[in-house]
């Protein structure tokens, strides 16, 4: 029988050693307590539409070199520019959406963009404004393109 050199030995121990370290279960952390990993935040949506201008409108409305024309408008969201449908009858012929801007004081700011009507000229945007009267309706002035318009609308 030969006995095992002491660097045999050693080796030997520290192999064995390794091989009992890694046999068995592993306990695994307790997560549970651990608060949810942070969430990105939705951007902020513009403020809620002011009350005095949300529901259906008509007008008429006046622009330099054209006859009067009228206008209906549902404004009905902050958010969702496809719920703020705007059309234009008369020599306009035009519709498309609001997007809410905002409000500064009574004057509530939306963009409008025209994409749809008659011919090929039912294009572009431009700036809303429209500010409530004592009466419950609305003066209305846009603003783009080089064009202006103005007008009052009522409640449809």
């Amino acid at each position: 029988m030969s006995l095992l050199r002491p660097a045999s030995l050693v080796a030997l121990l520290s192999a064995l050693a390794l091989l009992g370290a890694g046999c068995g279960e592993k306990q695994e952390p307790d997560l549970s307590e651990l608060p949810p990993p942070p969430q990105p935040r939705p951007p902020t949506p513009p403020q809620g539409l002011p009350q005095a201008v949300i529901g259906d409108w008509q007008g008429t409305l006046d622009q330099k070199g054209i006859k009067p024309f009228p206008i209906r408008v549902a404004i009905r969201s902050a958010t969702d520019p496809e719920r703020n449908i705007v059309r234009y009858g008369g020599e306009i012929g035009c519709s498309g959406t609001w997007s809410y801007i905002g409000a500064d004081g009574p004057q509530v700011r939306f963009r409008e963009r025209i994409d749809a009507g008659a011919g090929g000229k039912c294009k572009g945007t431009g700036t809303v404004t429209v500010q409530p009267d004592k009466r419950g309706r609305l003066e209305y002035r846009f603003t783009g393109g080089g064009i202006e318009s103005q007008g009052v609308l009522s409640p449809d």
